[in-house]
């Protein structure tokens, strides 16, 4: 009678979180790199660690978006005539310009961006020549950032 030897193949990498297992090279690619652990791998699998900085990431805008709101309730009284000063001045630099967009507000805008045809940044108007406001391309505001980077 034999008798068989059975040996426990122990996992380079376990994840903490899912308990998946990594037996092989070809499997520690589904662990975020780390150069400083063993392996190069963390303990946590790319899936999970995806799933935790969504939430992180997640907390902090929120956090981010109260701290702002609580800083501009404070900011925006304390700062309305040095804003209204600074609006009059560059309208006073650049008539041109505000009278494009002053003329172009009262032209509807297209559905999505004209560029990458998205609907989910806000639209804005881009001016190719302030002497003809009525003349403008609907973009995103994306496109419109790159179209004026282009430009200059």
């Amino acid at each position: 009678m034999s008798s068989l030897n059975i040996v426990e193949i122990k996992p380079l990498r376990v994840c903490r979180v899912c308990g998946k297992k990594a037996f092989t090279n070809d499997d520690l690619n589904l662990f975020t790199k780390h150069k400083d652990r063993p392996y190069g791998r963390m303990t946590i699998c790319k899936e999970c660690w995806n799933k935790q900085k969504l939430v992180a990431n997640e907390k902090y805008r929120l956090e981010r978006r109260r701290k702002n709101r609580e800083y501009m309730k404070h900011y925006y009284p304390e700062h309305r005539e040095a804003r209204i000063e600074y609006g009059r001045k560059r309208d006073q630099l650049h008539p041109k310009i505000r009278k494009a967009q002053r003329k172009a507000e009262q032209l509807p805008l297209a559905e999505s961006c004209e560029l990458c045809d998205s609907t989910e940044h806000r639209l804005e108007r881009h001016h190719l020549d302030y002497d003809n406001p009525e003349i403008f391309v609907t973009l995103c505001t994306p496109c419109h950032r790159q179209a004026h980077l282009e430009v200059s």
